[in-house]
C-alpha cells in the first residue's frame, strides 16, 4: 500500500473523530504524495511529476474556493480534496472524489431523515436559493452558530473513503 493510501486511512480516522483537518497533516499527506510520486515512478523525471502534482493542487484549490466560500464545506475539505488530487492524479484523484461525495450525499440524507431535520433543512436550502435567485448575492449557506452542527458530517472521511475504494479498484 502506498504512503498516501495510508494517509488517507489516518486522515479519515481523525476527520471522523474531530471534523477537523489540521493543516500540519495535510503537509504531512503532500509529503507522502510526493514519495510515491519520486520512488512509484521513473525516479529520473521525478520533478516532472512533483511539478504536476503542485499543479495539480494549485488547480483543485481554484476550481473548489467558490465552494467554501459558500461553506458548502470547509477548508480542511478543500485542501484535502486537492492534495487527493495533486497525489493520485486527474482521473483516480477525481474518481474518488466523485465516490467521496456520493458517500456524503447519502450520509448527510440519512443523518438528516434519522435526526428529523431534513424538512428543515430542505426548507432552508429553498429559501436560500429563492433569495439567491431573487438578490443575486451569495451568502455562506451554512453558520456554525446559526445552524448547529446536527447536520455536519466529517465530508474529509467521506473524501478518504472514496479515495481509497477507487485506488484499490484502479490498481493495475
Amino acid at each position: 500500500m502506498s504512503m498516501f493510501l495510508i494517509f488517507l486511512t489516518v486522515t479519515g480516522i481523525w476527520d471522523g473523530a474531530r471534523k477537523r483537518i489540521p493543516n500540519k497533516v495535510l503537509l504531512f499527506g503532500l509529503l507522502c504524495g510526493g514519495v510515491d510520486a519520486v520512488f512509484g515512478g521513473n525516479v529520473s523525471l521525478w520533478y516532472l511529476a512533483l511539478f504536476g502534482a503542485a499543479a495539480r493542487f494549485v488547480c483543485m484549490i481554484l476550481l473548489t474556493w467558490p465552494l467554501f466560500c459558500l461553506r458548502l464545506f470547509g477548508a480542511g475539505d478543500l485542501k484535502l480534496a486537492a492534495a487527493i488530487v495533486a497525489c493520485l492524479g486527474w482521473r483516480v484523484g477525481g474518481a474518488g472524489l466523485v465516490l467521496g461525495v456520493i458517500f456524503g450525499g447519502v450520509w448527510a440524507f440519512f443523518r438528516l431523515v434519522r435526526r428529523g431535520l431534513f424538512a428543515r433543512r430542505f426548507a432552508y436550502l429553498a429559501s436560500y436559493i429563492r433569495v439567491f435567485l431573487s438578490s443575486g448575492k451569495c451568502s455562506p449557506y451554512y453558520k456554525r452558530g446559526r445552524d448547529g452542527e446536527e447536520a455536519v458530517i466529517p465530508f474529509g472521511l467521506c473524501l478518504c473513503l472514496g479515495s481509497i475504494v477507487v485506488s484499490f479498484l484502479c490498481k493495475k
